[in-house]
């Protein structure tokens, strides 16, 4: 994971970039979340971000994460995120053809 963390943000680098936009990497944990303090750095860090007009790329650090206090995926990673933030809305973007009814490892698809 913590080797393709670079590849990941040049890839977004290069993409935002074609618009003129800049990006900046947040790493998360479960404990970014429950610690208060750090939730509030997190956050303030995302509302600055957005002020200057940096996309935030939030991402799980998995290089620090355990199994036992893990995300899951970023799709959680970004509910989670949104429902902090109180944001209007979230989207979520897949390259998934189906609607999975169920954990996606043992689902069933419509």
């Amino acid at each position: 994971a913590a080797a393709g963390q670079s590849q990941l943000m040049r890839m977004y680098e290069d993409l935002f970039g074609t618009v003129g936009v800049q990006v900046a990497q947040l790493l998360l944990s479960q404990s970014d979340f429950l610690e208060k303090e750090r939730w509030s750095n997190v956050k303030s860090t995302i509302y600055e971000c957005l002020k200057l007009g940096v996309v935030p790329i939030i991402n799980e650090n998995d290089s620090t994460n355990t199994a036992g206090i893990r995300f899951g995926d970023n799709d959680n990673l970004a509910a989670l995120t949104a429902v902090q933030l109180e944001a209007d809305g979230l989207f979520l973007f897949t390259d998934v053809d189906n609607l999975f009814t169920a954990e996606s490892r043992r689902a069933s698809h419509r």
